[in-house]
This record gives C-alpha cells, structure tokens and sequence, in this order.
C-alpha cells in the first residue's frame, strides 16, 4: 500500500542524514512500492499514462524503494529487469530553505525538475522535496512554510499561496487563486485572482510554441505578432496583488494584457478589462492602453493591452511663477537703469 510523504517524515530523513554526516543538501525522492505499475513510453523517454497511449509499455515495480533512493527497478512484459530514475517522473518539486530562493525561467526549474539544475544548490536551500503526484505538489502549496519554494509546470487548481512562500510554474490556469506570496509564471490565465502578493510575470519561454489559453493557437500564428507576449497575462478579475513584468525592459509598445475579440466584448467592456489591468500592473513611466490586432484568419479585432511612455506636461503654475520672476527682474533693472538715468542727469 502506497503511503503519502508526510512532514514528519522528511524530519526523520533530514534527521537520519545528519547523523551519517552526509552533505546539507538533502533530497527527497518519492517512495515506490513493489508490485506497483509505471507507465513510460520507451519511444519519447517519457511518462505516459495508460497502455493504450501510444508506445506506451506498462512496467512493474520489482521492489521497494524509500525516499532516500533515486532510483527503482521494474520488470518489463518480457520479465526483463531495468532500473528507471525517479527523475523521470517528477512532475514538481519544493524546496526547504531559511531565506528567499530563485528558480529561474526559462529551463532552469526544468532542469531542476529532472535534476540537473543548480536551483537546489543556493545559499539557504536545505532540502529539496521531489513530487510525482500533482496532488502532492497543491499540498505542498497549501501546507507551505516560510520560504518554501514549490514548483510545477501547471497550475490549474485552486490555491492560496501563503504570505513569505513562493511558487513558480510555467503555466497558471487557476479559476480561482488568492496570493499572498509570490507567484511567477510565465501565462498566468486565470479566472479571478485576489490577495495581497505579488505576481511576476516572466517574459521568456521554457515550451516552444507554448502561448498559453485564451484563443484557438490553430487560427492564428503568434509568434510575430503583439498578441504573443498580451496572452501572457488574461483573467476575468483581478484586484489586491501587484503585477510585475520580469525578464523584459519596459518599453513604448509592449504588449501586456489579453482581452478577447470583438466577438465577444465590446470596445468598451474591453477597455473596461484594460482599466483593470492598469490597476494592478507595476509599470512606472507608462500607461497601459488598450490595442487591437486584425485577426487575418477570421477579421475579427483582438483586444489586448500595451505600454504607451507618459508625456512629460509642464506645470502650468510653475511656469507661470517662472514668467512673472523674470517680469519682476526685467521690471527691476528698467527701474535702476531710470533711475541712475535721472541721476546722471542731475
């Protein structure tokens, strides 16, 4: 029977490699079970789910193996022995750590997941939690300490993320998600998003061809258009949380903010959407503003958002105090000047 890992478990093996004097770093691996199945498609080298997937072969796990092994052997249908990573099917992970962590986007938290990235090796990470259960992973989140830093390549469910914990994916697709920490995504298409943390928006791309939801990827090719970079960020409601726009400079004519088509919103119910992105987006010396793009497949307008440079506006009452200064001044000296006038004349 499988058993979740819990807490206290990870104390224990925290515990135990202290005492055998084994380096600080720990890493966690899940437990597998004998007489278990996996599932891996030998064609791709990757996880599958069913052996009705294609080139999907069934594999029974051969013996235990606890959290403190990277490694297991199955028997594959000809009952032949081979040894899999647990590497291979880790679908997130967490890190323990005593200060704030940084999983860098794009590659690095893919790299890490299958554990050759450095993530795990800064300065304040103790321990790195490995996951081959997406339900683990929302524990994790939900159950988060202080500086927790949990990753997984999707999002979709319905989370808080705690104050002081952060939580970096690739895609976020949550219909309803309350932060309080700090999330960083590089979609983040969402239904209502509500708290008083910080979300960062990277500007990069770990999947190509990656764009995110909001919009049929078959009608349209995105990547050299405006609307690429807009789906980055798409949500029905949005209030509290600070947006911020990483891993890209600030500049006149930046996407940010997708909206939909003109099929289904009207310029003022998008401008509407726009105003709301405004009010949440970390963008200073610029205003966000509404934007269209002529769909060629269909003709239908895309509303989206993007970076307009404020204009600098003279202060009309400083210029003014200016001119009467030098109206001052200039009346002054045309004073003196009569007045040494009148006596030179005398």
């Amino acid at each position: 029977m499988k058993k979740k890992l819990t807490l206290l478990g990870v104390l224990v093996v925290s515990f135990l490699f202290c005492l055998v004097g084994v380096k600080a770093l720990d890493r966690v691996y899940p437990d597998y079970y004998e007489g278990d199945s996996v599932y891996w498609n030998d064609t791709d080298h990757s996880i599958c789910y069913s052996v009705n997937d294609e080139n999907c072969i069934e594999y029974t796990i051969a013996e235990d193996s606890d959290s403190t092994k990277d490694s297991f052997k199955v028997i594959d249908p000809d009952s032949q022995e081979k040894t899999f990573y647990k590497e291979w099917f880790i679908v997130g992970f967490a890190l323990k750590a005593t200060k704030e962590t940084e999983i860098t986007l794009p590659g690095e938290a893919v790299k890490l997941q299958l554990g050759d990235g450095d993530s795990a090796e800064q300065d304040g990470v103790t321990a790195i939690i490995y996951y081959d259960n997406y339900d683990d992973v929302i524990d994790a989140i939900v159950d988060a300490e202080e500086y927790d830093h949990i990753f997984t390549g999707i999002l979709f469910s319905n989370v808080t993320i705690k104050k002081d914990t952060f939580v970096t994916v690739i895609n976020c697709y949550s219909e309803e998600l309350v932060v309080n920490g700090v999330l960083k995504a590089e979609h983040v298409n969402c239904g209502k998003i509500s708290g008083t943390g910080v979300i960062n928006v990277s500007y990069t791309d770990s999947l190509e061809g990656n764009y995110g939801l909001g919009f049929d990827e078959d009608n349209i090719e995105l990547e050299d258009t405006p609307l690429k970079d807009a789906n980055r960020f798409g949500v029905e409601e949005v209030s509290g949380v600070r947006v911020n726009i990483i891993n890209e400079p600030l500049k006149d004519g930046l996407s940010f903010g997708y909206v939909g088509n003109n099929g289904d919103y009207t310029e003022k119910e998008a401008q509407e959407i726009i105003n709301m992105y405004a009010s949440v987006l970390n963008a200073d010396g610029y205003d966000l503003v509404l934007a269209k793009y002529k769909n060629p497949e269909n003709g239908y307008e895309e509303y989206y958002g993007k970076l307009v440079k404020k204009q600098e506006v003279a202060n009309p009452k400083t210029s003014d105090g200016i001119i009467n200064v030098i109206a001052i001044l200039t009346l002054a000296s045309v004073g003196a000047f009569v007045t040494v006038k009148k006596i030179k004349s005398n």
